[in-house]
């Protein structure tokens, strides 16, 4: 079946399976670090202070104003009312690569869903790059199906 789809259809159907397999980890897959980190710097926003300048946002400034925008989205339309919970008896054993806070699905998606978003451009990218470059669709196929 996929043999005999078209080259737009090939690619349509390895950016839709990519995005479903994005879809399922990060619904499923806790990732320590940064998700965890994003939605403080949210709720800094939120509370009228700016994201840089303040110890621990080392981001780069694309991503602190993407996260900016996605916080203004959230509180415009009230989608997620939940950020995620502190345990405070966990705060003492709290580390790098341990965090007392646990972020919510939803906030989980709403911090990921642009990185997904990029993803799936730079598949598309790769494909055009690779099979201008090469001369071969498939070529480009196999660059995108590969990223």
């Amino acid at each position: 079946m996929f043999q005999n789809m078209t080259t737009k259809g090939k690619l349509a159907t390895i950016l839709v399976i990519s995005f479903i397999l994005h879809l399922v980890a990060t619904l499923f897959l806790s990732h320590l670090g940064d998700p965890e980190y994003w939605p403080r710097i949210m709720q800094t926003v939120n509370s009228g202070n700016g994201i840089y300048g303040l110890d621990g946002n080392y981001y780069t400034p694309i991503w602190g104003y993407l996260l900016s925008f996605v916080d203004m989205v959230i509180q415009t339309f009230g989608l997620i009312p939940f950020f995620g919970d502190v345990f405070e008896s966990l705060l003492p054993l709290e580390t790098t690569a341990m965090k007392a806070w646990i972020v919510s699905p939803e906030i989980a998606l709403a911090t990921k869903m642009p990185l997904v978003i990029c993803d799936l451009i730079v598949g598309y990218i790769l494909f055009k790059i690779v099979s201008d470059f090469t001369k071969s669709e498939n070529k480009g196929l196999t660059a995108a199906a590969m990223w």
